[in-house]
């Protein structure tokens, strides 16, 4: 027998769903501050897709194991989901409080990696975690607090980056002085809000019957982290082992392009080896009851309304596009509107730099020791002469007089994009802003001319502000282009559930959603594995040109979505808003 669900106070909901703030600021940082990072570390515009290849992986293969196991958990002490959620926040906290701290690509892409899987890892248990607590005469408004924390921390993580550089200047290391601002605010909210709403909200207990489904399940099982770090080496194992048996075979562009099929390949072994029911091997049923939930979408996909299909297509082209929006839009930015250029150094010009960044480390610590004020030493006014005839005598340098000139150049170049980094913070929180504002006025759009012109128009809008983004020059009319996305990203974010709602067995909802995710991250892992070779060969590291790119693909996207046949809509639908892996 099903418990009723106790009514909530409009208090205990926006505490309830708190949690979502901390952990969308986070996805916020992911959209538009790791790439500059990975850039202030010297990646190269054609190596930022591969090192964005832990976001999708993690999004497809983390949350649908980590839902299924928090499905099948209940602990008096720690709850059903409450373990899950709190353990992903951790996660990125740690994550993201290391992130400043990155001296090396290799360190950056690691913590990216951490990050990700705390986030998938918080992300659909505390979306359980909130359904399981509302009825339905109370879902409606627990949507809109989860909608509104969603934009909130979005919003905020990319207007951070506007606002603490005018606080925070200076370097530390590689790195300007704001990301350690940013990304702190970041770990700490993360895990305060997440720690609020578990405090604040108790977990529904089981019933009696679902009490027994989950000892059945787990019986003869071991415990849940055992069984994630099963599955994750399991599935990670044979992709890992060719890639490196190939590593020193093939060059990195051909490699890069190889690791969708390697996956593609690994991922029908694997379904052929746990597709039978009868299996008595411990591990292979194991990975059974943990990847039921793959296996339910291999099941579904079998007999996927043509719709569906249709809507893969468009979402094909569309995801694609907003990884190469989110991977360039700052190099775009800076390239157009500071004069910004890309230069790759050669090993030798890398050296000199850490030479020069160990040198700035060492002024910065003579200036703490002897209580001198960091911030007017290292002003916008500071080059790299003014730094080494004030302290030279103060502060080994390992920089000869004829690199100075060479060193100035450099600095230049790179103030140019820091200063681009921060503008394009408040470029993306605007289109963020616009996304809430209109998102909720779509339903109404939707149902008097159909869902899929709706978003016909706003991809419409979305691909021209696109390429009407990669044209301008003047810092205003950034945000008058980025309009048409934050329009496009509403749309993005709810009306094509509603062209597809109508044709989905209500019966089977929860996997044709898990369906829809993979229609998502599906097209971004292949951005991240394909367009590195695009961006390098075809579009020569233009940063502008990879947005003008990402207009047309939205452009297509657009067209196709008039291929769709979607029913009418009818009755009251909630339209989602916000975003993340």
């Amino acid at each position: 027998m099903m418990l009723s669900k106790p009514r909530l106070s409009f208090w205990q909901i926006i505490n309830m769903n708190l949690g979502f703030f901390g952990i969308q600021y986070s996805f916020g940082l992911q959209q538009s501050a790791v790439n500059p990072i990975y850039d202030f570390l010297g990646a190269s515009p054609d190596q930022i897709p591969i090192l964005n290849l832990a976001g999708p992986l993690t999004g497809l293969i983390i949350q649908p194991i980590i839902g299924t196991l928090s499905d099948k958990t209940w602990s008096e002490n720690w709850g059903r989901r409450k373990p899950y959620f709190f353990i992903g926040a951790v996660l990125c906290s740690i994550a993201l409080f290391l992130f400043p701290f990155s001296s090396a690509l290799w360190m950056a892409v690691g913590l990216l990696w951490i990050l990700d899987i705390g986030n998938n890892t918080a992300m659909e248990p505390y979306r359980a975690f909130v359904a399981d607590k509302l009825d339905k005469s109370q879902q409606a408004t627990g949507f809109q607090a989860q909608s509104f924390f969603t934009g909130l921390g979005q919003t905020l993580a990319n207007f951070s980056l506007l606002a603490f550089p005018l606080i925070f200047v200076g370097k530390t290391g590689k790195l300007p002085a704001w990301v350690f601002a940013s990304f702190f605010l970041g770990a700490f909210c993360s895990v305060a809000t997440v720690w609020w709403s578990m405090k604040k909200t108790s977990e529904i207990p089981p019933t009696e019957e679902e009490i027994k489904e989950i000892k059945k399940y787990n019986h003869n099982k071991p415990s849940p982290f055992i069984q994630i770090v099963t599955v994750l080496i399991v599935i990670a194992a044979g992709p890992i082992g060719i890639y490196f048996l190939l590593k020193n075979v093939v060059n990195n562009d051909l490699l890069s392009l190889l690791l969708l099929p390697i996956c593609l390949v690994w991922a029908f072994f694997l379904y052929t080896i746990i597709k039978n029911p009868n299996s008595n091997n411990t591990i292979v049923r194991t990975l059974q009851g943990v990847l039921s939930p793959f296996i339910e979408i291999v099941h579904a996909i079998q007999s996927m309304p043509k719709i569906m299909w249709m809507l893969a297509l468009v979402y094909l082209f569309q995801w694609y596009a907003l990884f190469c929006y989110w991977q360039n839009s700052s190099k775009a930015v800076a390239e157009n509107a500071f004069g910004w250029h890309y230069q790759e150094l050669t090993e030798q010009e890398k050296v000199l730099m850490n030479s020069y960044t160990a040198f700035k480390d060492g002024v910065k610590k003579y200036a703490e020791e002897n209580k001198l004020n960091t911030e007017e030493i290292f002003n916008n006014n500071a080059t790299a002469s003014s730094l080494v005839a004030a302290y030279k005598d103060k502060v080994a340098t390992p920089v000869a007089g004829n690199d100075i000139a060479f060193l100035e150049i450099i600095e230049a170049n790179n103030k140019k994009y820091e200063k681009a980094v921060s503008e394009t913070g408040g470029i993306n929180g605007w289109y963020n802003i616009v996304t809430f504002l209109v998102a909720f006025l779509l339903v109404g759009f939707a149902k008097k001319i159909g869902a899929k012109y709706v978003h016909f128009i706003c991809l419409l809008l979305a691909g021209v502000g696109f390429i009407v983004f990669s044209q301008v020059h003047q810092l205003n009319l950034f945000y008058i282009a980025i309009t048409g996305f934050g329009i496009g990203w509403a749309s993005m974010m709810g009306i094509p559930y509603l062209m597809v709602v109508g044709d989905i067995p209500k019966e089977k909802y929860g996997v044709y959603m898990g369906i829809i995710n993979m229609m998502i991250v599906i097209p971004m892992f292949i951005q991240t594995t394909t367009f590195g070779f695009i961006m390098k060969h075809q579009l020569h590291n233009d940063s502008s040109k990879a947005i003008q790119f990402a207009g047309i693909l939205l452009l297509i996207a657009a067209t196709l979505t008039l291929l769709i046949k979607a029913k009418k809509i009818t009755g009251d639908l909630e339209m989602p808003v916000g975003g993340g892996h």
